[in-house]
């Protein structure tokens, strides 16, 4: 006799999943999850060289207000490294200073160009002014894709904005 559920009953041979199967499945997770990474790698440079650019230029401006304000008496600058920035307080950049605050950027972002005038990588700002006489441009890039720039111009008045 039969039992009443036999008609919906999976013969023995169909049960589980075959090799095809669980290879094609590998095969789409492994597509998907590459697509996903990459999304994420691209998402993240972009990130990377958006905030850094946002935070040298906060140094530059933080630079220009403090030496305004002649906070104690002294005059402030912003000193460019291949893989960093640094605000520094006084008339000239010291590596030794306690004071100095160094913006190291990601690994995947780079200071490839610094065009100022008189040569050198410092721009200091006048006291009571504001001005500076190391007026010109900043190139910040991604290290792989050299074609992501931002371009940081410092006028003579010592403002300075980004271009992109």
């Amino acid at each position: 006799m039969k039992s009443p559920n036999s008609k919906f009953q999976i013969p023995n041979s169909q049960i589980g999943f075959t090799l095809i199967e669980i290879i094609i499945a590998i095969s789409i997770l492994l597509i998907v999850s590459t697509l996903g990474f990459n999304v994420f790698t691209s998402f993240k440079k972009t990130t990377d060289i958006a905030s850094s650019s946002d935070m040298v230029l906060s140094q530059l401006t933080q630079a220009r207000l403090k030496t305004l304000s002649a906070e104690y008496g002294e005059q402030y600058g912003v000193h460019f490294e291949t893989d960093r920035t640094t605000f520094f307080k006084g008339a000239m950049y010291s590596v030794s200073d306690l004071d100095n605050q160094a913006l190291v950027l990601p690994a995947t972002v780079e200071i490839s160009s610094i065009s100022l005038s008189g040569g050198g990588s410092d721009v200091l700002f006048k006291k009571l002014t504001g001005e500076t006489d190391n007026d010109g441009t900043v190139i910040i890039r991604l290290k792989s894709g050299t074609s992501k720039t931002r371009t940081f111009t410092i006028r003579k008045t010592g403002l300075a904005f980004i271009q992109e």
